[in-house]
């Protein structure tokens, strides 16, 4: 009995972490694999205006897996018989939503909305996750740096 809730906080502990190691970065100074050696655009203008928004939490099977398995495991531990079957099972429900709302907090982020006057003529909005030591202010020049597939950024010029 004991071995199978050792066993069990074991996959629990695994699928944690294997949750949050899959939270998403948004801010400037990050790139993916994906973006690395690939050629991007680089147009460069002004600040026009900036708004702290909220990025959502993003949501993978692992959150609600994770969530289950725990919420199983408590579910084993109560009563006996046909009792214990439903306990478990209505355990890994419950653990599986509670898992994935979990999951979308934790991986919740603050950002930035910032709208930029081009050199060239538009204006442009890119939302993108708050960096250390990176600030923003209406007026400063900056870059914006945007791969093939559409994906911007703003990056202070230095």
């Amino acid at each position: 009995m004991k071995k199978n809730i050792l066993i069990n906080i074991g996959i629990i502990s695994a699928l944690a972490l294997l949750t949050v190691g899959c939270t998403s970065n948004f801010s400037p100074g990050s790139y993916s694999q994906g973006q690395v050696m690939q050629s991007q655009s680089v147009q460069y203008g002004t600040i026009v205006s900036i708004a702290y928004v909220k990025i959502k939490g993003s949501s993978s099977p692992l959150g609600a897996i994770a969530g289950g398995v725990a919420g199983a495991a408590i579910g084993n531990t109560i009563g006996g018989g046909s009792g214990k079957t439903l306990a478990t099972v209505a355990g890994a429900i419950g653990g599986a939503v509670a898992g994935n709302a979990i999951q979308k907090g934790v991986t919740q982020k603050p950002g930035l909305q910032i709208v930029v006057k081009l050199d060239n003529g538009p204006s442009i909005a890119v939302v993108q996750g708050i960096e250390q030591n990176v600030t923003f202010e209406p007026g400063e020049r900056v870059m914006v740096i945007t791969s093939p597939n559409g994906v911007a950024r703003i990056q202070p010029l230095e």
